[in-house]
């Protein structure tokens, strides 16, 4: 079976509990659960390395908010950050780490594709003025909560290009837990 996705989806199978072979299955199918397999770890450790990223937001905010205290100014300590990065990403771009570019391609985009570092520094900005009066947990804890309702959102109408995934019960659940968490860390 093909997902929507184009990967080929994984069914639980048994193995034999002395020769570890699957059972009532052909060698074939043995060959497809294993690159599901190893799929479902490639996603995994996507996850992880996602998580980790995450991890450096916190730190993120700290210094964007130390820097605005040393130029007296969030417009331009967020300018600054968004320089360092800009070189870093032109390095890694020019080293073909994640591929190689197409510059020309950005044309073709979307206009709403072209919103992103808009949106970026909003964030950051608000992240700097937000920190000194609910510390680093509550930002955090409420940037969360509001990417999970715009996500939430752009996957059930599956708009902006994402996925369409539509919201149940589970997910909804997701979501008050968040936001009980994120007014929970308002507390000090």
């Amino acid at each position: 079976i093909i997902g929507a996705n184009g990967w080929r989806k994984c069914r639980k199978r048994e193995l034999h509990p002395l020769s570890g072979s699957l059972v009532g299955e052909s060698r074939l199918v043995s060959s497809a659960t294993h690159v599901c397999y190893i799929r479902d770890m490639i996603r995994h450790l996507i996850l992880i390395i996602v998580v980790i990223a995450g991890a450096g937001i916190p730190v993120q905010v700290a210094s964007n908010a130390r820097l605005e205290k040393a130029v007296k100014s969030a417009t331009l300590s967020v300018a600054i950050s968004f320089f360092v990065g800009g070189l870093a990403m032109a390095a890694l771009t020019m080293a073909g780490v994640l591929g190689r570019a197409d510059l020309a391609g950005a044309s073709s985009a979307p206009w709403w594709a072209w919103i992103g570092g808009l949106i970026s520094a909003g964030i950051v900005i608000a992240s700097i003025i937000a920190l000194p009066q609910s510390g680093a947990g509550a930002v955090i804890a409420a940037t969360v909560f509001g990417q999970l309702i715009i996500a939430a959102v752009l996957d059930h109408f599956g708009w902006l290009g994402v996925p369409q995934i539509r919201i149940n019960w589970y997910r909804a659940c997701g979501a008050v837990l968040l936001l009980g968490g994120a007014l929970l860390m308002q507390h000090k």
